[in-house]
Order: structure tokens, then C-alpha cells, then sequence
């Protein structure tokens, strides 16, 4: 395997605990990107919004390409997915 920055986004976000923010993703009240952190070894990524954090869960059977696969489900278990590109992500920390 190639260490590309992709790469080391990959193996940096499938830790716990790690900080990282994405473009495209601004909190409105601040004006600010949001900033998102992984939980229970990278399968859980939860915002920082102190009165409602949301959280995904992250795919891992279709999260091998260039994208990071995130899933939810709503009140009505109703599925929502989406998919990032690993060249949007910064990491923080």
C-alpha cells in the first residue's frame, strides 16, 4: 500500500478520539467548519455541538475506496448515507 494522504486519513480516522474537520460542513451560528471526533475505535463520529451532538456510523465494507461511507437512521428507521471524499477531510489532532 501506497502512503498517500488518503492513506493516512484512512488509518488516522479508524482510531479513537481523533479531531477533524471537513470542508463544506460550517456550523451557522458561528460561521465555522464543525468539528467532528471519532468514538469506539473509529466506528462512531460524533459532532461537537455541546446541547445536541449527532452522531453516524461509519461503513466499513464500503469505506475502502475514496470515501468515507456514513450511515444514520432516523425515528422511522428510515436509512441516510453518505459519502466524503478522504482529500476533504483535515485532521486536526
Amino acid at each position: 500500500m501506497r502512503k498517500t494522504k488518503s492513506n493516512l486519513k484512512k488509518a488516522a480516522i479508524s482510531a479513537e478520539g481523533v479531531k477533524f474537520t471537513i470542508d463544506g460542513f460550517i456550523d451557522y451560528g458561528t460561521n465555522n467548519l464543525i468539528v467532528f471526533e471519532t468514538a469506539c475505535k473509529g466506528d462512531v463520529i460524533i459532532d461537537s455541538d455541546p446541547w445536541y451532538p449527532r452522531q453516524m456510523n461509519v461503513d466499513r465494507e464500503r469505506s475502502k475506496g475514496r470515501f468515507l461511507s456514513l450511515y444514520s437512521y432516523d425515528l422511522m428507521r428510515n436509512r441516510t448515507t453518505s459519502n466524503i471524499q478522504y482529500s476533504s477531510i483535515t485532521i486536526l489532532n
